[in-house]
């Protein structure tokens, strides 16, 4: 839902001050489309909840277009919801590598250091990288989405991304 707001200045009656008439105006322009990314198939689990979910499905409509339509439908619902409680683990799990890491950090400071101690440190710092990896894969792909919907359009947005080039590839 968007939100704009609009003012119109009234005629002046009574008084030398023009009143003004603020309206706000929302706009629906309807549910979020459904966007599917490649980084979900990463995800722990992902097949085996899709087969598990769409053998689960049993429509009795005589018609196989609609059965497969309404299969679709609450695939889709069960999909962004395991991805959405997939994504919450994920950010914790993150939070409790860096917590653990910040700790091995700790002992390296204080000197404690061993074999074991050093090979659990990268071990965490593999997995933190392995996670934010498929999110800046996630990125990358809803940025593509993002410019091929508004890319070529004469906005902030595509003068941005433009003059980002530039600099990059100018030589100093």
């Amino acid at each position: 839902m968007t939100y704009l707001a609009s003012a119109l200045c009234l005629d002046r009656h009574l008084s030398d001050h023009r009143p003004i008439l603020l309206r706000e105006v929302s706009t629906d322009y309807g549910p979020i489309p459904f966007r599917f990314y490649h980084s979900w198939f990463r995800l722990d689990g992902f097949d085996e909840m899709v087969e598990h979910a769409w053998l689960s499905f049993s429509y009795s409509d005589s018609n196989g277009m609609i059965r497969f339509k309404k299969k679709l439908q609450a695939l889709k619902l069960i999909i962004r919801q395991w991805v959405k409680e997939k994504k919450l683990h994920q950010n914790n799990v993150r939070n409790s590598l860096t917590s653990e890491l910040r700790d091995i950090d700790k002992d390296l400071d204080r000197g404690n250091v061993s074999d074991t101690i050093l090979l659990k440190r990268m071990v965490l710092l593999h997995q933190i990288q392995d996670i934010n990896l498929m999110e800046a894969k996630e990125s990358f792909q809803k940025f593509k989405i993002k410019w091929a919907i508004k890319g070529d359009e004469n906005t902030k947005f595509f003068h941005g991304i433009i003059n980002k080039k530039r600099s990059q590839l100018s030589i100093r």
